[in-house]
């Protein structure tokens, strides 16, 4: 829809597609893209983008610490007693360099206002303790990679000392 259309928002595409309609019309304001998420999706994204417009800025914002790991050996790791730095492949520094990116971690985005074309978001720090300053980003497009919600299973379950709850690297 047209709120889709202003935002910069696509469901269910592939980052390569989603990379083509962004860039297909290289005008003059493709100069700042935001992408909200640093998973698989978001990196890979960025990672497109980059390759096609050297000069765009791009700000990846992520509620986690922005980094590069195999999302499927969290698993496999918590069997074999690596640590959670053992399976990192490229630190925030090192993809920020690479991709000529902002690589923002640890916030919290509060708004999205379409109309301005800006989003305000909170820093939180490592005891998940939320900063009160307020940072707003203009932004030319915007695209949402925020992954999917892992199943909520019942409380009674969750509570056990028996299940272990690992979604990403920091749960780890």
């Amino acid at each position: 829809g047209k709120m889709c259309q202003k935002i910069g928002l696509a469901l269910n595409v592939q980052p390569q597609n989603l990379t083509f309609i962004l860039l297909k019309n290289k005008d003059k304001h493709m100069s700042h893209i935001v992408i909200i998420g640093s998973g698989h999706s978001g990196l890979t994204l960025a990672r497109e983008i980059r390759l096609r417009n050297t000069d765009c800025q791009i700000t990846l914002l992520s509620k986690e610490s922005i980094c590069a790991y195999y999302k499927p050996n969290l698993s496999k790791a918590l069997s074999s007693d690596k640590t959670a730095e053992q399976l990192i492949m490229k630190t925030a520094e090192t993809l920020s360099a690479e991709l000529k990116a902002d690589c923002i971690s640890l916030v919290k985005v509060l708004d999205i206002n379409s109309e301005k074309q800006e989003c305000s978001y909170q820093s939180i720090d490592e005891h998940g303790s939320i900063n009160q300053v307020i940072t707003t980003l203009h932004y030319d497009k915007l695209v949402l990679a925020i992954g999917a919600s892992p199943i909520q299973l019942p409380e009674s379950i969750v509570k056990s000392d028996k299940v272990l709850h690992i979604n990403n690297l920091d749960d780890y």
